[in-house]
């Protein structure tokens, strides 16, 4: 457990501070299909949520942070659950596809997390990690000061993330949007 809980103590006021992103690019990669369940992973006060959210798919938010969840409630267009992305409550293959935004550098342990959202993707699935791009030098400004903040975050390159989904049913593609690195990780249909 971290010294000072930082998303529990900002979570009333993240929505004012941390702009709306553009979150459009996104849902090209995602290809979302019509109906299903859809896993938003460190989704916080559910800022995405509302774009994965359709008449016949259902949204499941998950992200240790009660503060932030209880935020993304209000918002409704999500189930918000509260849990470690390293140990997610549910079980596999139960998500078509599988979105986490912002939010892997603050997980503790990155390669088990990755497991879990894999294990967790339905076969014929997406996961899609979007980080920031820490060989852009303000990245570089924001993740010093995370860590002069105590908040533990581990950045990573897009190479070393795409190395996480090391399956050998995942197809695996590095996408760059602005000062951002996009995973894209489609797992395999099985064959019948």
């Amino acid at each position: 457990m971290p010294i000072l809980d930082h998303f529990n103590l900002i979570a009333p006021y993240y929505d004012r501070f941390i702009s709306d992103s553009n979150f459009s690019h996104l849902l090209d990669y995602a290809r979302l299909p019509e109906q299903g369940a859809i896993l938003d992973a460190g989704g916080g006060t559910g800022r995405l949520s509302h774009l994965l959210s359709g008449e016949r798919r259902q949204v499941i938010l998950v992200d240790l942070a009660y503060e932030m969840l209880r935020q993304a409630k209000v918002k409704g267009n999500n189930i918000p659950v509260c849990s470690y992305v390293e140990e997610l409550p549910f079980g596999e293959r139960m998500f078509d596809r599988v979105i986490m935004v912002d939010a892997l550098h603050h997980i503790r342990k990155q390669t088990p997390a990755i497991r879990e959202l894999w294990r967790v993707l339905n076969s014929g699935g997406i996961a899609i990690i979007e980080e920031p791009n820490i060989h852009i030098w303000f990245v570089k400004i924001i993740a010093f000061l995370e860590k002069v903040l105590f908040m533990h975050s581990k950045f990573f390159t897009g190479n070393a993330i795409a190395r996480l989904f090391d399956f050998q049913d995942a197809k695996v593609k590095i996408e760059y949007w602005q000062s951002s690195v996009i995973i894209v990780a489609e797992k395999e249909a099985q064959k019948l």
